[in-house]
């Protein structure tokens, strides 16, 4: 009876009753198998907004953000660890001088060393059964504000950053404090993650020193999600942000929903999981673009990009380097199946040279990627030899082999779908990133 009465309650407040029955909120932690939502769906986190509570009648699931509520907060006791708490990245340091009394938001001026450092959420895994087809991770976060702080905040899964979950909170604005769901995909090359039995997710911001505190509720994994109990649609345009003209061909990655812009430079995707939904426009000419749209249940969102081509120039690498921390080079080319560069490469490669030598006191980190064509082995070894080739192109022509590190991650870090051309074009690429020397 308490079960009905509560989903009653959502029913007649929300207009739909929620996939997640809310007399189950109050577990610190759970798992559901073959329910309505997916095939398994586990959970790390009580489900009461931070300890605060839910207006009557409120489903977080639903797309709608909270009202803003106070600060500071503090777990309870069987919170899991990195729930129900401000954090506030390692990167600040409290001993220096009013570290977060000015340029800060409340959480990180009202909470102090150790209790607010970054902690990971571990979700228990248990035993998966099949091997999954389909993960999508979502999380309740609180008041992230990159835009206001210039934080940089990196997310990590085991040990290993998820570049698409870091470019969404870089997108996020939650002043107030308010909190909202957010679902992002995992790639299928990431989920040999979760083999140990445990998914670690940890986000922390251990380099810019922005008082920027946040806050996480719950962390929910849906293994081979069902359709969105709360669904929403999502469309938009893509054109060239200097000529304006549309862009075809635009692949755009929202959830575990994709789709490809027509000629006009339009796309459409439906039934997504309602909140925050992150879309992410990607295509081998342009640099990368993404945009977030705040969505409640059975709303349409609409996005626009605008696309900045991808350039071979000093000009260009170092801008994206320097706002980004890391830089896709474009025009990097090797032989096929070799890690022999090509004689084209040299405008790409002399570029990279040009802001490196700019550059003279940073490190860099010079990456390899391939797609998922092909032995792992052998594609993590080809990722390392053409990493490897970069590395010693420019130390021929003069610059220092110590600042630079060659890494491959062969398919381990795809920022497409591999199941398309030109997603698998994506994936083939250097990236050079700026490394932190302690």
């Amino acid at each position: 009876m308490r079960r009905l009465l509560a989903a009653l309650a959502l029913l007649c407040a929300a207009g739909t009753a929620s996939a997640v029955d809310p007399a189950d909120w109050a577990a610190a932690t759970d798992r559901i198998v073959d329910g309505p939502e997916a095939r398994i769906v586990i959970r790390t986190g009580d489900i009461d907004n931070l300890n605060w509570g839910w207006p009557a009648g409120f489903d977080p699931f639903s797309g709608k953000s909270t009202p803003p509520h106070g600060f500071p907060f503090k777990p309870k006791p069987g919170d899991p660890d990195g729930t129900d708490r401000i954090m506030v990245g390692s990167g600040v340091d409290p001993k220096a001088p009013d570290a977060c009394a000015t340029g800060s938001d409340g959480y990180a001026r009202e909470t102090t060393r150790p209790d607010n450092l970054p902690r990971p959420i571990v979700v228990d895994l248990g035993d998966l059964g099949a091997p999954p087809t389909a993960v999508l991770v979502q999380m309740f976060i609180d008041d992230f504000q990159h835009r206001r702080f210039d934080s940089d905040f990196q997310v990590s899964l085991n040990g290993e950053r998820l570049p698409l979950f870091e470019q969404a909170l870089a997108k996020v604005d939650q002043t107030g404090p308010i909190g909202k769901l957010i679902s992002i995909k995992i790639f299928p090359e990431q989920f040999r993650l979760f083999e140990g039995g445990k998914a670690s997710f940890l986000i922390d911001d251990p380099t810019s020193r922005a008082c920027d505190g946040y806050g996480i509720d719950f962390v929910r994994l849906l293994i081979d999600p069902k359709p969105a109990a709360f669904p929403v649609d999502l469309e938009g345009v893509a054109v060239d942000a200097d000529t304006g003209r549309a862009i075809e061909g635009v692949v755009v990655q929202a959830a575990l929903g994709s789709g490809e812009t027509i000629a006009d430079g339009t796309f459409r995707i439906e039934k997504l999981p309602a909140g925050l939904v992150t879309a992410l426009a990607s295509h081998p000419d342009y640099e990368s673009d993404m945009e977030v749209a705040d969505l409640e249940a059975g709303k349409t969102g609409k996005v626009r990009f605008e696309m900045k081509k991808r350039k071979a120039e000093a000009a260009s690498i170092g801008k994206s380097l320097d706002e980004n921390g890391r830089v896709v080079i474009p025009g990097i080319y090797f032989d096929t199946a070799k890690a022999t560069l090509r004689p084209d490469s040299d405008p790409a490669l002399k570029a990279l040279l040009g802001v490196m030598t700019e550059r003279a006191d940073a490190h860099f980190i010079v990456e390899g990627h391939t797609d998922n064509e092909g032995d792992d082995t052998y594609n993590l070894k080809l990722s390392q030899d053409r990493a490897a080739a970069v590395v010693a192109w420019l130390a021929k022509n003069g610059i220092d082999a110590a600042r630079l590190s060659p890494k491959g991650f062969g398919e381990e870090r795809p920022v497409a779908d591999n199941t398309t051309p030109t997603g698998r074009q994506l994936n083939r690429r250097v990236e050079v990133a700026l490394e932190t020397k302690p």
